[in-house]
C-alpha cells in the first residue's frame, strides 16, 4: 500500500542521512526523543538561616521534531517524588522533612551547525525545576532562560556519545507554607544565574530503537528572598543537582 511505501521510505531516510540513531523520517521532518526513569538529588544551598535538599526519582519522557535536517524544537517533562528536608532559623516553623514531588519542564529551539551524522546543536531554552511538599509546607522553583550547545558524536554504527553544556540567567521563587498562598520572589525580581550540562551514550538497539544512559549537573547562584511581613525567609543561595538517567531513545 501507499502508507507501507511511505513508512519503507521513511525509514530508509533515516538510515541514508543518519540524523538520529532512532529518529523517524520523511524527506523534511524527523520525529525523536526519550522515554527514562532516574534519581535527583537537589542542594538547596543556603546557610543557618535557611537550607535543604531534595533526593527522589523520576520518569521523563523528551520529544525532538526536527526540520530540514537542521532546525530542532525540543520539549522535555521529568515528573517524581521523593523527600524533601528543611533546616534553619528562617524556616524554623516549617516541617523539617516532608514527601515531595518533583517536576522539571523544558523548550528548546536550536540548529546543527555540524554534520548529520555527529549533530551539534545550538540552542536557546527555557528551564525550570520546582520541588513541593505535598502538605504545601515548602514550594521551591528555579526557573532558566539561557542557552547551550547540545550533540552527538558517532563513535561507531551503533554508538554515540551524548553531551551538552550550558548557561543562563536564573530566578528562584519559594511558598512558604502556603502563606501568602503565592509563590514569593527575590526584591526587584533580582536575577542570578544557572551553569548546566550532561553526559551520556546512546546504543542502536534496532533502526528504529536505542538505549541510553547519562548524568545531568546543575549549578544555580540566586537571591534571597523573604516573605513581606518578614516571617518567613530564604537566604542567596548557591544550589546545585544531580541526576542519572536511563532508558529506551527513539
Amino acid at each position: 500500500t501507499k502508507m507501507l511505501k511511505k513508512v519503507g521510505l521513511s525509514i530508509a531516510l533515516a538510515s541514508a542521512f543518519g540524523v538520529s540513531a532512532n529518529a523517524a523520517c520523511d524527506s523534511i521532518f524527523c520525529i525523536g526523543g526519550n522515554v527514562g526513569l532516574g534519581g535527583v538529588y537537589s542542594d538547596f544551598g543556603g546557610n543557618n538561616s535557611g537550607d535543604g535538599n531534595f533526593k527522589g526519582g523520576y520518569g521523563a519522557l523528551d520529544i525532538n521534531l526536527i526540520f530540514i535536517r537542521r532546525l530542532q524544537f525540543g520539549i522535555g517533562f521529568k515528573s517524581g517524588a521523593g523527600l524533601m528536608d528543611i533546616s534553619g532559623s528562617g524556616v524554623a516553623s516549617l516541617p523539617s522533612s516532608n514527601k515531595t514531588a518533583f517536576v522539571h519542564n523544558s523548550l528548546r529551539l536550536g540548529f546543527n551547525v555540524a554534520s548529520l551524522e555527529s549533530p551539534l546543536y545550538i540552542n536557546v531554552l527555557v528551564d525550570g525545576d520546582v520541588e513541593f511538599s505535598m502538605g504545601k509546607s515548602l514550594v521551591r522553583g528555579i526557573g532558566v532562560i539561557g542557552g547551550e550547545i547540545a550533540g552527538k558524536k558517532r563513535l561507531s554504527e551503533k554508538m554515540r556519545i551524548l553531551y551538552s553544556i550550558g548557561g543562563g540567567a536564573a530566578i528562584t521563587a519559594y511558598d512558604f507554607d502556603d502563606i501568602p498562598a503565592q509563590f514569593i520572589y527575590p526584591a526587584n525580581n533580582k536575577l542570578g544565574y544557572s551553569i548546566f550540562g550532561s553526559l551520556g551514550a546512546e546504543y542502536a538497539l534496532t533502526s528504529n530503537l536505542g538505549f541510553y544512559i547519562k548524568g545531568i549537573a546543575k549549578y544555580y547562584d540566586v537571591a534571597a528572598v523573604q516573605t513581606n511581613d518578614n516571617a518567613m525567609s530564604f537566604p542567596a543561595a548557591k544550589a546545585w543537582s544531580v541526576m542519572a538517567e536511563t532508558g529506551l531513545s527513539f
